[in-house]
């Protein structure tokens, strides 16, 4: 799938990552704030896997790149 549907995806609360990244099992994640959220607009974060040598499970902000972008490689994962 391309990134617009791995987007509409991510709006229904699916995780997506894309086939060719570097980082096996990683994946990203629609963030919507709630009441206790400090942010006020729907964000992504890219979600490392527990196995991560050196940041397991930690979650960072995410801004596409062109490949992002451009890719065909997108597909629905299980959250983790």
């Amino acid at each position: 799938m391309d990134f617009a549907d791995a987007l509409r995806a991510l709006k229904t609360g699916a995780c997506v990552r894309n086939e060719y990244w570097n980082g096996k099992d990683m994946y990203l994640y629609l963030q919507i704030p709630d009441e206790m959220s400090k942010m006020n607009v729907p964000y992504i974060y890219l979600c490392m896997p527990d196995s991560h040598p050196v940041y397991p499970h930690v979650m960072v902000p995410w801004t596409p790149s062109q490949l992002d972008l451009m890719s065909e490689q997108w597909e629905i994962v299980a959250r983790s």
